[in-house]
């Protein structure tokens, strides 16, 4: 490793215990090494960078990564992963700086954009991890993959290696968080805090929806998020029905502010957080009527939640609305729904009333989950949208999203 002085970001300190970046590391993959033998696969091929990050502590560029098949990671029962770098000062950087992977790295060999050369480059990379996995001593188990794609399965197939899904895998790893990711999704809880209390003092009269996500954007960066999954901001009629976007379009004097943050914080953990504002200094009978409405639902939900649940019993305690329509349909829809969060945004368990009154799952402690719920009269003009973050434990679940509500609009 190159020698040289360097800057701990906020989070790491010396004076006392929070996270420990080398345990943190180990557990992870210990943990996802166990999987990988209990559900009887040879090893784990890894493309998806939040997963990486996960299994090998690294990262680059993920949102960019995760729309391209371009670095990827070998993760073993029992021998350290190997990391497989883009060539060139990727992969010098990696190999300086990450001495836990000390001999695992190598060059990545890409066959994405390959035009006519794609067919020779995939059979290359099979051929590449097929004489990896047997120097392993595995290559005559199934490998799991957490994204395919076509050239990927016809490569394999050309040169006999068995795929299966390695996602079953990889979530009972990720779904219930150590010590140490707990204490980073409580940070990037914090970072979020902010994001909504300088989004919050800049509502106003004639600001857009860009206008906010932009305050939110550079708060989120200044604070340490790695990168932003997504920004939500609907205003006035946006709010009824929900659109899921950013606009132009500019706040108006008495609308309804719904701001969803989705930042990836401190070493790839995800905080998924929504609130409700209003651009006045009193809120209409309506609107009070509907936060209260769509508040007290959230607190139901919220009041079931604990060790040994069922995530049918959770469901029960969403609301049923027209606007939605998902256990009419048996789809998902993302009005009322629940999931597990964490390095990832998205995370078993997942809850709905689609599927999960019939196809239950125990939350287990130690899962971080996202609850979300919506309030709007059908033809109404003001839709309320909320979503708390909690930490599942044995006699309930703990708080992390601590931004406050609108005292404007309810009384708590």
């Amino acid at each position: 490793m190159v020698s040289g002085s360097s800057i701990q970001g906020r989070w790491i300190v010396d004076y006392e215990e929070r996270v420990n970046p080398d345990r943190l590391r180990k557990e992870r993959l210990q943990r996802l090494q166990t999987e990988i033998k209990n559900h009887d696969i040879g090893a784990i091929l890894l493309y998806d960078p939040s997963y990486i990050q996960y299994a090998t502590g690294t990262r680059h560029q993920r949102l960019f990564t995760t729309q391209r098949f371009l670095r990827y990671a070998l993760v073993f029962p029992d021998a350290d992963p190997y990391i497989y770098e883009l060539v060139g000062p990727e992969h010098e950087h990696r190999r300086l700086f990450a001495p836990w992977l000390i001999n695992r790295v190598k060059p990545a060999i890409i066959w994405q954009y390959a035009g006519l050369a794609a067919k020779d480059q995939a059979r290359k990379w099979a051929i590449e991890i097929k004489n990896t996995l047997k120097q392993e001593g595995i290559a005559d188990l199934p490998l799991g993959v957490d994204k395919m794609h076509l050239h990927m399965l016809k490569a394999f197939n050309s040169i006999k290696v068995e795929v299966v899904d390695g996602m079953s895998a990889i979530w009972d790893a990720t779904s219930v968080k150590t010590s140490d990711e707990l204490e980073l999704m409580k940070q990037s809880s914090a970072i979020n805090d902010v994001a909504f209390e300088k989004a919050r003092e800049a509502i106003k009269t004639g600001v857009t929806g860009y206008d906010l996500a932009g305050v939110i954007a550079e708060t989120l960066y200044s604070y340490g998020s790695e990168c932003i999954e997504d920004i939500i901001i609907a205003t006035g009629w946006q709010t009824n029905p929900y659109l899921r976007e950013i606009t132009d379009k500019m706040i108006r004097p008495g609308d309804l502010v719904i701001m969803d943050i989705d930042p990836t914080g401190p070493s790839g953990y995800c905080s998924d957080v929504a609130r409700t504002y209003v651009n006045a200094k009193k809120a209409t009978i309506e609107q009070k009527e509907i936060y209260q409405e769509c508040y007290n639902n959230l607190q139901k939900i919220l009041k079931v939640i604990k060790d040994g649940v069922s995530t049918a019993e959770v469901a029960k305690k969403m609301p049923t609305d027209d606007l939605e329509q998902a256990e009419r349909h048996e789809t998902t829809g993302l009005l009322h729904y629940g999931h597990g969060i964490g390095i990832n945004l998205y995370e078993p368990p997942i809850i709905t009333r689609a599927y999960s009154l019939k196809s239950s799952l125990k939350i287990k402690k130690n899962m971080v989950l996202a609850i979300e719920t919506y309030a709007g009269k059908k033809d109404g003009k003001n839709g309320v949208r909320l979503e708390e973050n909690v930490i599942v434990t044995e006699n309930g679940c703990e708080l992390i999203s601590l931004c406050p509500h609108d005292e404007r609009l309810i009384d708590i």
